[in-house]
């Protein structure tokens, strides 16, 4: 059912309230006052449905930043795979020459054991082995040709290891560089997620609040409906008991003696956060508790009602009604004339409803009881 109409349906439901008393100026302040109620309601209708679009967006956000830190996470992932690939060919680079250089060190290594086995003396008998001065230097030079080549060959080696490793260094730096870049892609995603079960969750407790909400106005309205559509049945049959109501105003007792818990008109409800009005008080009372009546009157009703459990209704003079509500064992039945202060019901256990009502149209019963 849209909202505009579930209003219009509460609006038009609770004007009955309004009963006989409809030209009194006090009827047309509670009218008021409902027709605010039904403004704040509608306004925290509108609130709610905007924070589910907020909520929406920003779940679309979420998302979208989740499908960039995957494709980040993807990319980075990649270049390690390569970078690992580069690493192992680098040490195997690094292997081969490694191996290269202590063969070519095997062989210098026999070359000198060679020429020096015999010491000094050695070299001496290769080049004065010969003939003739110019043989004599052409194997001075060939001599010095070979060990001059095996000392450059030996340094290349050493300087393409050292290449090689420096190389294979930098490339583990980077792979560490990318393993922080992935760590802190993987934490942003892991937070992003959280957000965004975090925000499934808000978003889903708006629209069960919507749902709530919106059960409540229905409840309210036939609840409310219900309690006038007796209260209007009960006042057909003229009563008169008792003094005059009307002259006890705030002398009237309480029907208990516990502390107020819920006032009169407009409150908010501390689950919902929303408004609600109430047409009575709610009054603490312990398991057993006795409860009194208000006044003289004449028992209209004692029962079950649906929306207020066992229900009391006493019938005072001049059209007024008090209702007791919520009540554990009824000790009366209907016709059964009670004196003030006499003991109608025990109290349950969600204390004691109360309400005053004037030709069908609901007072506040904090203005009839006497001050505490």
């Amino acid at each position: 059912m849209p909202v505009f109409f579930l209003l219009v349906l509460l609006f038009l439901g609770l004007m009955s309230d309004i009963g006989l008393a409809a030209q009194q100026p006090e009827n047309r302040t509670r009218l008021e006052e409902i027709r605010k109620r039904i403004e704040q309601t509608s306004q925290t209708l509108a609130k709610q449905q905007q924070q589910e679009v907020s909520l929406l967006h920003d779940l679309a956000v979420i998302n979208t930043s989740l499908r960039e830190i995957e494709r980040r996470i993807s990319a980075l992932k990649a270049e390690q795979r390569r970078g690992r690939k580069q690493i192992a060919k680098t040490q195997v680079a690094i292997d081969q020459g490694t191996e290269t250089l202590h063969q070519q060190q095997k062989r210098l290594q026999k070359r000198l054991i060679a020429l020096y086995k015999e010491g000094e003396t050695g070299v001496l008998k290769i080049l004065f082995s010969s003939n003739s001065p110019g043989e004599f230097a052409q194997q001075y030079v060939y001599l010095s040709r070979i060990l001059a080549h095996d000392k450059i060959l030996m340094d290349d080696f050493r300087t393409s290891l050292a290449a090689q490793q420096q190389r294979l260094t930098h490339l583990e730096a980077l792979q560490q560089q990318q393993q922080q870049r992935l760590d802190a892609e993987q934490a942003e995603r892991e937070d992003a997620r959280r957000a965004r079960r975090l925000q499934a969750q808000v978003l889903s407790k708006v629209r069960q609040d919507q749902n709530r909400l919106q059960d409540e106005l229905q409840n309210l309205k036939e609840k409310a409906q219900r309690l006038t559509t007796l209260i209007s049945q009960l006042q057909e049959r003229k009563t008169r008991v008792g003094k005059s109501f009307s002259a006890q105003k705030g002398q009237l007792p309480w029907p208990v003696k516990g502390a107020l818990l819920v006032g009169f008109g407009t409150q908010k409800n501390q689950h919902l956060g929303t408004l609600y009005e109430s047409h009575g008080i709610e009054i603490a009372a312990r398991p057993g508790e006795k409860i009194y009546a208000v006044a003289a009157g004449k028992v209209v009703y004692a029962s079950w009602f649906k929306g207020y459990g066992n229900l009391v209704i006493l019938a005072h003079e001049g059209g007024y009604h008090s209702l007791y509500a919520q009540a554990g064992q009824v000790l009366k039945k209907t016709g059964d004339l009670v004196s003030a202060h006499e003991l109608l019901a025990t109290a349950a256990d969600q204390g004691l409803y109360f309400e005053l009502r004037s030709h069908g149209a609901p007072l506040n019963p904090l203005g009839w009881l006497e001050k505490r």
